[in-house]
């Protein structure tokens, strides 16, 4: 079982997209409360994870995240945890996706962190990866591009290959 998450925001393109999103088997979440998140995927044992959110500075590639800093504003996330943290799952770049390791500090990274150590801490297998999407980005695009990711096919050859 997926599950796509991204946060409680409906003015947000991620929350239109996950929205819209009609693929067999997929579990959304709407992010307002991280413990209440980590508390789903203990109980829910998913295969992969995928978190969604807007990215609002100038670009029009959709960034594929593989680093996470232990840091949310000034404070650490998890007192004693690993400074920085690597996505799980390695999605195959498409067109209008590029690979980006610009660190942040902000709700995204926190969510991201916070799940990678929640995973590795559990030891569950789940395989984890973070997707930011321009704001003004296509939808139509993103869908595609999303829908593809999570086709069974497409997750089929990860667990093969990885």
């Amino acid at each position: 079982m997926v599950l796509v998450y991204t946060f409680y925001a409906p003015a947000n393109l991620t929350f239109k997209l996950l929205s819209q999103l009609q693929i067999p088997a997929l579990q959304k979440y709407y992010l307002g409360n991280l413990n209440s998140l980590l508390s789903n995927i203990k109980d829910s044992h998913y295969t992969h994870i995928l978190g969604l959110g807007d990215y609002r500075k100038g670009t029009k590639d959709m960034r594929l995240e593989q680093k996470f800093h232990n840091k949310h504003g000034k404070h650490q996330i998890v007192v004693g945890g690993p400074d920085y943290c690597q996505p799980t799952w390695d999605l195959l770049l498409q067109n209008g996706v590029i690979k980006s390791d610009l660190v942040t500090q902000g709700p995204c990274n926190k969510s991201a962190y916070t799940i990678l150590n929640f995973l590795s801490a559990n030891h569950l297998p789940t395989k984890f990866a973070f997707v930011h999407i321009p704001k003004d980005y296509s939808l139509s695009l993103a869908s595609q591009i999303l829908t593809n990711w999570l086709s069974p096919e497409f997750l089929d050859y990860n667990q093969v290959h990885e």
